[in-house]
């Protein structure tokens, strides 16, 4: 089975979010480079790029991973966005929350699901699924 593109999607997507939010934190300045906080956020980009990869390669737990971290960061929007110090910060945080929701929604169709499936013909979960 070739990846869907609506996991190649979520996957670029959230990527693109993540990235966005740490080049704001940047441009801002409102990061100290002090070594507890670059250990921070390297453990941080390696954290989400394993979870990119498991979702990616089609692990299950990345799924249910990925369906509650998009739904617990919907109901969470009204309170979390009152906390974003500025302007700039509140509009790219809704704009992370759309794409974040988009994203989650992609990997419900049915598509993105079968990827995350197990392989039926060989009677066992795939190790890695299709390229």
């Amino acid at each position: 089975m070739r990846r869907p593109i609506e996991v190649a999607l979520f996957v670029v997507m959230i990527a693109a979010s993540c990235l966005a939010g740490l080049a704001h934190l940047l441009i801002i300045g409102n990061v100290s480079f002090s070594v507890g906080t670059v250990v921070g956020w390297v453990l941080g980009l390696v954290i989400i790029y394993l979870y990119l990869r498991a979702i990616w390669s089609g692990r299950k737990w990345a799924w249910w991973l990925a369906l509650f971290l998009g739904v617990t960061g919907l109901l969470y929007l009204p309170w979390s966005y009152k906390a974003v110090p500025t302007e700039s910060g509140k509009v790219l945080y809704l704009a992370q929350a759309v794409v974040g929701t988009v994203a989650t929604a992609l990997l419900l169709l049915p598509r993105a699901r079968a990827w995350f499936r197990p392989n039926s013909s060989a009677g066992s979960f795939r190790s890695t699924p299709g390229t």
